[in-house]
């Protein structure tokens, strides 16, 4: 595995963040190409300053709160003292960026289209609401160190942000009588290419999001990931027990590369929602098939993945999916059937 592609000088490249990065381009291509076609170019400006601003607002209240709880006045003293250029300069960033923000002719500078206002929300509000979920999930860890938990860069989980930036294009779409459902059509395609290619970075980085061992031949060594077996697999007594020596599974065992099945998934369902982008005339209908697909990859792929079972023998992912699967097919029938009500000819 390759945790780190090059570095130079004081800079690194991370191969997660390369894919991330990649899978976004990408996603923001597919994105635009199918808002031109359906003609939705959308000024949305404005509503890109508010979301900013609000965006802002809570980073700024969030940050100053956990610091506090955290370290107290005393703590960003002796932060002030010890490193006050670092402290001066991340104050006068937070303090500058909030001035820039909040000007009356700000919606100016922020120019987006639809596409670009939708990836900037899935960037922001899909990290936040990732991080949110996570913190749910470690409440306990929140009351400890809530600066940490909040701001460390892992505990990042995909239905979470998934969830808050379906929430908020609803709120705007409505306030700009936008068609949901159209828009949510538009981005199917993109969601399903751009999660596939960052799954590649999972992969290259090794970070935990393998499967169990197996000895199909082609069985990857994470050996050198950020999160090797013999770390990964500690919690499952299960999997120890069946595979370890002397209590420890071994870094070179060969595990299932789920990433790479979610990737090989992200592609093969990316294409035929691309082949069916304009066979459906129903807005709606070509959202709910990327749910059933969306959900049903995830489900499968959580039974060779090494998560705790919450509920039903099924993870916590598994009962997320099974969700969007229900809504993908409830939703698919309920709106073709609309469809076909709509097109059915008048009796006379």
């Amino acid at each position: 595995m390759y945790p780190r592609l090059i570095t130079l000088g004081p800079i690194t490249i991370y191969s997660f963040g390369l894919m991330m990065g990649i899978g976004f381009f990408v996603a923001s291509f597919v994105l635009h190409k199918e808002t031109v076609r359906k003609y939705m170019i959308h000024d949305f400006s404005v509503e890109l300053t508010q979301f900013l601003r609000s965006m802002y607002a809570i980073l700024v209240a969030v940050l100053v709160i956990a610091y506090l709880i955290e370290s107290g006045i005393s703590g960003f003293i002796a932060s002030l003292e010890t490193n006050s250029t670092k402290t001066l300069v991340i104050l006068a960033g937070i303090g500058a960026l909030g001035v820039a923000l909040f000007q009356k002719k700000s919606s100016k500078w922020f120019t987006a289209d639809t596409s670009a206002f939708i990836v900037v929300i899935s960037i922001l509000a899909g990290v936040t609401g990732s991080k949110l979920l996570y913190v749910i999930e470690n409440i306990e860890q929140l009351g400890r160190t809530p600066f940490d938990t909040i701001f460390s860069p892992g505990g990042l989980t995909w239905y979470g942000g998934f969830f808050l930036v379906t929430a908020i294009l609803y709120y705007f779409t409505k306030k700009l009588d936008i068609p949901f459902l159209r828009v949510c059509d538009a981005a199917a395609p993109a969601l399903m290419i751009g999660y596939g290619i960052a799954r590649i970075g999972c992969h290259l980085a090794g970070d935990g999001d393998y499967g169990i061992p197996t000895d199909l031949p082609w069985g990857t060594n994470y050996e050198n990931g950020t999160y090797p077996p013999s770390v990964a697999f500690r919690d499952f007594p299960e999997i120890v027990s069946r595979y370890g020596v002397n209590g420890i599974i071994p870094d070179h065992i060969p595990v299932h590369p789920a990433p790479v099945y979610e990737f090989l998934a992200g592609v093969l369902f990316f294409f035929v929602l691309w082949k069916f982008r304009t066979s459906f005339k129903q807005n709606g209908l070509l959202f709910m098939m990327y749910l059933i697909f969306s959900g049903s990859a995830r489900l499968a792929v959580e039974f060779i993945r090494i998560n705790p079972r919450l509920l039903f023998g099924l993870t916590e992912a598994q009962l997320f999916s099974v969700i969007l699967i229900i809504v993908g097919v409830v939703g698919f029938f309920v709106l073709q059937k609309k469809n076909n009500i709509e097109i059915q000819p008048s009796k006379v």
